[in-house]
């Protein structure tokens, strides 16, 4: 994988307690006690290196299903593109 790329994986181990608890947090922030599909607010956190030679992304979610978080992605990438061309 070249430099400039945030790459694809696992939780890098080192963040794997720090992003959970983050998670744990922000779940029970936005939706209390609820799990699953009685919560009313679903989150993404992407956390990443700033500069540096090696970039690395690490990702984690309060849902399961990767469909939504794809999908919800790829919108959140075309507005960010149709407001950065504006």
């Amino acid at each position: 994988m070249p430099n400039d790329m945030l790459g694809n994986g696992p939780i890098e181990a080192r963040f794997r307690e720090q992003l959970r608890v983050l998670a744990s947090l922000l779940d029970e922030w936005f939706n209390g006690r609820s799990r699953g599909y009685d919560r009313k607010f679903g989150f993404v956190l992407l956390a990443f290196p700033m500069g540096g030679a090696v970039r690395r992304c690490n990702y984690i979610s309060n849902t399961a299903n990767r469909r939504e978080i794809i999908t919800l992605l790829k919108e959140q990438i075309a507005d960010l593109e149709a407001a950065g061309s504006a």
